[in-house]
């Protein structure tokens, strides 16, 4: 299904509302909107439609039926849907095609999804990053980066809520903080860009005293590991790169020399 989805778009999604209600179960649902969502374009596919899609999968219209072994053959809830409802925003934001007027449905959409932090990754020993793609919370935080890209495109704004989300992460401790660190800290440049008085405003909460338990420097870090060499952070924390290179950390050397 997610094969054939992504290989002719334009005929699976020419009523993707019909088609998903004919679809129906969760696990369908999930991969055919992956499929979509991974398609090289999707031009004539109704937008509008797509969002009611979106929509409907947050709204657990129906139980999903039982079809085999539940931690393999079927999703037995609708976060895999919801998971693929992300990937379908992405998708659509990165490729500038919209949300058919309904930007506000999916901004509640994904606010909804950034806030519930109760589920826990599934890859609890790895890397903040890699804990951060996994899980369902940081995903949408990290979809949500897309669409402001998307607006900011199409308006020359960044969203105020969405900043304020932002900060708000900042104020988590531990594990919790460094996943979503995770997402923030690669996208620093595109913050400078599209909101520069932000960054100037949270320099104590991203890399200061006012980071909790010494997150600060997981954020350079981060930054380093898996953003791209940036000379602003090597102007204005130099000590803190310095401290970044001294464990090894993966790419930190090589971001931390093209920059000087």
């Amino acid at each position: 299904l997610e094969t054939v989805a992504k290989s002719d778009p334009a005929s699976w999604a020419a009523t993707p509302l019909r088609t998903g209600g004919l679809l129906r179960e969760p696990i369908y649902l999930n991969h055919y909107m992956r499929g979509l969502a991974d398609a090289e374009a999707l031009d004539g596919v109704p937008i509008g439609e797509l969002v009611d899609l979106i929509v409907l999968t947050s709204t657990h219209p129906w139980e999903p039926t039982a079809m085999g072994d539940p931690t393999y053959d079927y999703d037995p809830d609708w976060r895999g849907a919801e998971s693929a409802a992300v990937d379908l925003i992405t998708a659509l934001a990165r490729k500038d095609l919209g949300f058919a007027g309904r930007k506000e449905e999916i901004w509640t959409f994904l606010d909804h999804q950034a806030r519930a932090r109760d589920q826990v990754t599934d890859v609890p020993d790895s890397d903040p990053l890699t804990q951060a793609v996994t899980r369902p919370c940081t995903r949408a935080l990290q979809a949500m980066f897309d669409v402001m890209g998307h607006e900011y495109r199409d308006q020359g704004a960044a969203r105020p809520e969405a900043l304020g989300l932002f900060a708000e992460t900042l104020t988590l401790s531990g594990p919790d903080g460094a996943q979503h660190r995770a997402i923030i800290a690669p996208r620093l440049a595109f913050l400078r860009h599209v909101a520069p008085n932000w960054v100037d405003d949270h320099y104590g909460q991203l890399f200061g005293a006012d980071a909790p338990d010494n997150l600060g420097q997981t954020t350079v870090d981060l930054a380093l590991s898996w953003g791209r060499p940036n000379s602003w952070l090597l102007e204005h924390f130099r000590e803190l790169l310095s401290d970044a290179v001294r464990p090894k950390t993966d790419n930190v050397l090589d971001h931390f020399l093209v920059p000087m």
